[in-house]
């Protein structure tokens, strides 16, 4: 955890084993896991700031793990050989994880490693990473105050729910897919309440010790959410083969009943 400490000096311990800091509406940090009993994992945590405060510690929107490459498996480190690993782990810490944990951050970054590093890592339309995913770019424009942020992140999550199987939608939320977006854009409509909570949650005294990041919004840099033709086109076959799929599956259980 010292060396760690070291590499990453603007962030501080929450816990035993895991370096936080403040960064707009979220809590962001780096998690050390005990992986096996010889090894350990590190692992990019973000928790909602906006959350109920006995919640912020349970609900966590995202974590990537480290890796040399971010679609392989996880980079283990051995306790025993720390000192040999720790600066090829650090480098990819950087490289992968500096854009957010940094005393600087400006919003169009985090939109584009959410949108890039963050597909990359986890299960693709898996609606219980996903739905986090949704809330936190929802979050992000509310917190931002832009219309044009808030449009994106709506178009955003349009495409992304597109690929969500109905039928576990309602087994998840008891509710269709339409009625979860539109609960999702009910539950930041009031972006005073919103700002409030996170103000409230940041007044903690664990989390007021921790250093804040500062979320830059330059509305220049904010461009509006489009997908360029072949971009478009690669969504629609994505969509196709998953309908397809799940249309195979049905009539697959449907013959062998």
């Amino acid at each position: 955890m010292a060396d760690w400490r070291r590499e990453f000096p603007l962030l501080k311990p929450y816990t035993p084993t895991w370096l936080a800091m403040t960064a707009g509406p979220v809590m962001v940090g780096l998690r050390l896991t005990r992986f096996y009993g010889i090894e350990y994992r590190v692992y990019l945590d973000v928790y909602p700031l906006w959350s109920s405060p006995d919640k912020i510690s349970s609900w966590q929107l995202f974590n990537i793990g480290l890796t040399k490459d971010l679609r392989k498996s996880g980079m283990s480190i051995d306790y025993e050989d720390h000192d040999r690993l720790f600066g090829t782990a650090a480098a990819c810490a950087h490289k992968y994880f500096d854009v957010i944990l940094q005393e600087v951050i400006p919003i169009e970054k985090l939109e584009l490693f959410i949108d890039t590093e963050i597909r990359m890592s986890l299960p693709e339309h898996l609606i219980s990473f996903w739905a986090d995913v949704c809330e936190f770019k929802m979050a992000l424009a509310v917190y931002g105050g832009s219309a044009q942020m808030i449009m994106n992140a709506k178009n955003w999550i349009r495409d992304e729910v597109r690929f969500w199987d109905e039928d576990n939608v309602r087994a998840l939320y008891s509710m269709t897919k339409g009625e979860w977006v539109d609960d999702l854009y009910a539950r930041y409509a009031d972006r005073d309440a919103f700002m409030a909570r996170i103000a409230e949650n940041m007044a903690q005294p664990r989390i007021a010790r921790l250093n804040s990041a500062e979320l830059v919004y330059d509305p220049a840099k904010i461009e509006p959410y489009r997908r360029d033709i072949w971009s478009r086109m690669r969504l629609w076959v994505a969509v196709l083969r998953f309908r397809l799929r799940k249309l195979r599956i049905k009539i697959y259980h449907r013959i062998n009943l």
